[in-house]
């Protein structure tokens, strides 16, 4: 018999920041590989790919959570297990087009829709 996995969402929260930051470095590391040269891999990292608190203060990031795996209740502390945040994206009003909070050429104005 499979275990079913919920999924959880809600809007990322500062104190999430570093989790967020471990979890894009093995996501990039771990499945892009097979694409990009160790180099690039570490050029991404240093640029476009991170955790962009600007999006997190703006309200418009979101983590996934999960509930572990396997968990051994006997020696929790309560019976409900604490939720793994296991994905994460945003979307941003802004001009920046990309990036993370490495990244210097932000334009932190917000976007026109009418434009």
């Amino acid at each position: 018999m499979m275990m079913q996995t919920h999924i959880h969402l809600r809007l990322a929260a500062p104190e999430d920041i570093p989790v967020l930051r471990e979890l894009i470095d093995a996501s990039v590391r771990g499945l892009q590989t097979h694409d990009y040269t160790p180099a690039q891999i570490e050029g991404a990292l240093k640029t476009v790919f991170g955790v962009d608190s600007q999006l997190i203060a703006d309200g418009t990031y979101i983590v996934a959570q999960a509930e572990p795996a396997a968990v051994d209740l006997t020696r929790a502390k309560s019976t409900q297990p604490e939720l793994m945040i296991v994905g994460c994206g945003g979307w941003s009003k802004r001009k920046t087009l990309y990036g993370s909070d490495h990244w210097t050429g932000r334009e932190d104005a917000l976007l026109d829709p009418l434009h």
